[in-house]
Formats: structure tokens, C-alpha cells, sequence
């Protein structure tokens, strides 16, 4: 998505895009694998599961909207990992795998209670 302000008829460039895949809408392709993010939206407890067994080694980092880096989970040969956010403020959050071979996705978390 992107942002323009309209004020009066004048206009802003836009901000830079960011892609997001929708977890919530569909299980995206990843490394090969589909990788299921769920519930979503999260109370703050949610599981990220590769379905083909195992992953390669990597970070999962998570971001606010604005882009502070939050917290960063240590991804290893585990295929199901259960994250907890319970003590992040409610709101939209961005987590960002990157995998040591440098490929990287990121997905929208949404933090509801």
C-alpha cells in the first residue's frame, strides 16, 4: 500500500509502496513450502507453521507500522514455532523472515483484543 495526502486540491507523492502478503486471506508459497500464520487476527498468541517439516535457518523480526524494529525470534529446523506478542498495544504489525540463503517475505499480523 501506499499513502498520498490531498489537502485543498494539492496533492503529495506518494510514499514509498510496501508489499504485503495476506496470511489471512490465503497461505502463501514460501521456500517451497505453504506457511500457515494463525489465528489471525491474534489476542496475541499465534502459530507459524511451515508445512513441510523443517525450515532453514533465519530471523523472524517483528515491526511496528512506522518500522521500529520490535523483536527478533531465532528460526532454526523447527516447523511449527508458537509466538507470543501479548505485550505489544494492540494495532497492525509487519514480521519479516529472512533466511541465512538472504531470501526474505513479509506478513501482516494483526494484534486485536
Amino acid at each position: 500500500y501506499f499513502a498520498k495526502v490531498m489537502n485543498s486540491g494539492c496533492n503529495s507523492d506518494p510514499s514509498n509502496v510496501i508489499w504485503i502478503n495476506e496470511p489471512n486471506l490465503s497461505i502463501p508459497e514460501f521456500r517451497g513450502q505453504k506457511v500457515s500464520i494463525y489465528p489471525n487476527p491474534t489476542e496475541g498468541k499465534f502459530t507459524l507453521n511451515f508445512s513441510s517439516g523443517k525450515t532453514t535457518n533465519g530471523l523472524a523480526t517483528f515491526y511496528s507500522v512506522t518500522g521500529q524494529k520490535l523483536r527478533t525470534v531465532e528460526l532454526t529446523q523447527n516447523a511449527i514455532y508458537e509466538l507470543d506478542i501479548t505485550n505489544f498495544s494492540d494495532g497492525i504489525y509487519f514480521l519479516c523472515f529472512q533466511f541465512d540463503s538472504g531470501e526474505k517475505r513479509i506478513f501482516r499480523i494483526n494484534l486485536v483484543r
